[in-house]
């Protein structure tokens, strides 16, 4: 097996290193008889300027070698450095994607061990075991019951939200930002926001009664839809624009999927685009709106009773 470029570099340094070491000694213990030997004048300047030439020659071989060496390791960790980052960031993306519609589905469930095989691969130990607890706290959620999706409640946002600010906090040990965690009581104050924002986005909405079933706010608008366009077969992007128009400012509540997973592919995901969340019109596919809360699902709603006759809450 062929050794690293790295490996060559630093066997390289030892051998030069070694030789400087045997020359010295061998000077040291010999060039007094040598000189002995030897005449004084031009023959005894020339032995003279010959060892220091070697002597030089093999220094600056170390060092040149020396500087390589650095130079190879100092790349080495700014490409390790980059792959941390992105990778971490891309974990991050994942657990937000999964957790922001209040829901954990098989296919999300089954994204997190590759995750963990790409940490394996450069992350740190400890940051590992950070987002194995990631992990099974998302196993956990999932396991509350058989079905393919498991709803996240409160208490699960509050127990995800805590085990991924401690991965983050080991990712940013891990990458130099900071050689210790983040203190506590800046923590605790970002727990308290979390719970309070939380609080705020789910009063009067948290979870709606809807054909016999309790949604989430943003499960709920995607299952009208769907319920919509099933019960409507035949029924093109124009004339669905016409029955659900924009309920607040002028952000459309659904949009062609290509568009969808352009958006997504920007970094914001604001809609439902993962697998069999697609919905199905005669003339394109569509990506529903996953962006519900106060200020827009009660108008939303409203317009679906009085507008469109469909029972919900």
């Amino acid at each position: 097996m062929k050794s690293s470029a790295l490996q060559e570099t630093r066997k390289k340094g030892k051998n030069t290193l070694i030789a400087l070491v045997v020359i010295a000694i061998s000077v040291y213990i010999g060039f007094t008889p040598l000189f002995a030997l030897i005449p004084e004048g031009v023959p005894r300047a020339v032995i003279g300027s010959s060892f220091g030439a070697i002597f030089v020659i093999i220094l600056t071989m170390y060092l040149l070698n020396k500087q390589t060496e650095i130079e190879q390791e100092s790349k080495r960790g700014e490409r390790v450095f980059d792959e941390k980052v992105q990778l971490y960031q891309s974990i991050l993306k994942t657990c937000r994607e999964i957790a922001e519609d209040g829901v954990v589905s098989t296919t999300e469930v089954k994204r997190l061990p590759f995750a963990m095989v790409n940490l394996q691969m450069i992350g740190a130990d400890e940051t590992i075991k950070s987002f194995a607890l990631v992990v099974a706290q998302f196993n956990k959620v999932f396991e509350k019951n058989d079905k393919d999706e498991a709803q996240i409640d409160d208490q699960d946002e509050i127990d995800i939200f805590n085990v991924v600010s401690s991965f983050s906090t080991q990712c940013r040990i891990d990458l130099g930002i900071s050689d210790t965690e983040v203190n506590s009581s800046l923590i605790s104050e970002v727990q308290n926001i979390v719970k309070e924002t939380n609080s705020l986005s789910k009063r009067d909405t948290a979870k709606i009664l809807y054909n016999g079933v309790s949604y989430p706010k943003s499960r709920l608008v995607h299952a009208i839809f769907k319920d919509f366009i099933q019960n409507n077969p035949g029924m093109d992007f124009g004339q669905l624009a016409n029955n659900f128009p924009p309920v607040q400012g002028k952000r459309p509540l659904f949009v062609k999927l290509d568009e969808a997973l352009e958006i997504k592919a920007k970094g914001q995901a604001r809609h439902f685009v993962k697998d069999g969340e697609e919905l199905q019109l005669i003339d394109c596919q569509i990506a529903v709106s996953n962006q519900w809360g106060v200020g827009n699902l009660p108008k939303f709603l409203d317009h679906c009773r009085d507008e469109l006759g469909i029972k919900v809450g």
